[in-house]
């Protein structure tokens, strides 16, 4: 079963479905999601915002399909804490990515900022762009991981900067950084292996 959401205005939907198709066309209006289990973006069924902020909450399950996420110059906050975030057919599509989920997860994106917290896995982000870690906000400034992460940039630089001192931490797992294209660029150390 799936929801096909079309509103103008900002919205707060409490859901138990397998998946979601939404659409929010006033300019800057928010949209909060609350699945009480699983849920999938499936290709071809998009979630689009014209500049607001989506926020999606998984009670259960994990987050998945192939769909795309776009919301402009807003954010996107997603937090699974019993689950995973797996999105990497679709791009995720924003100015900001705040992720929190319990398992390894994985992550196609095309943002400007990046926080993160797994709390029991590893992460792996596939950027189109340069990437800054941190939102300068409090909570919202790592990206943290119990496992190996992985963060690879199609073009631009890998930063952290702009008074944000954002992170990478791994605990005592693997940092991959693919920066064949890119640069890092930080006036800190600011990735931690321990």
């Amino acid at each position: 079963n799936r929801l096909d959401l079309n509103v103008v205005n900002d919205s707060l939907v409490n859901t138990n479905v397998a998946s979601l198709k939404a659409d929010v066309t006033g300019s800057s209006n928010d949209l909060t999601i609350t699945e009480v289990s699983g849920l999938n973006i499936v290709a071809g069924n998009d979630v689009t915002l014209n500049g607001g902020d989506l926020n999606v909450k998984l009670n259960a399950g994990s987050l998945g399909g192939a769909g795309n996420i776009a919301v402009g110059a807003g954010t996107v906050n997603i937090q699974v804490p019993n689950g995973a975030v797996n999105l990497t057919t679709g791009t995720i599509t924003a100015a900001n990515l705040v992720l929190a989920a319990r398992d390894t997860s994985a992550v196609s994106t095309s943002v400007s900022n990046l926080a993160a917290n797994i709390t029991g896995g590893g992460l792996t982000v596939a950027e189109a762009n340069g990437l800054n870690i941190g939102l300068g906000v409090v909570g919202a400034n790592n990206v943290a991981a119990t496992g190996d992460i992985s963060i690879a940039l199609n073009a631009g630089s890998l930063t952290s900067g702009a008074g944000v001192n954002g992170a990478i931490n791994a605990g005592v797992n693997n940092v991959t950084l693919d920066r064949k294209s890119t640069r890092l660029n930080s006036s800190h150390e600011w990735i931690s292996r321990m």
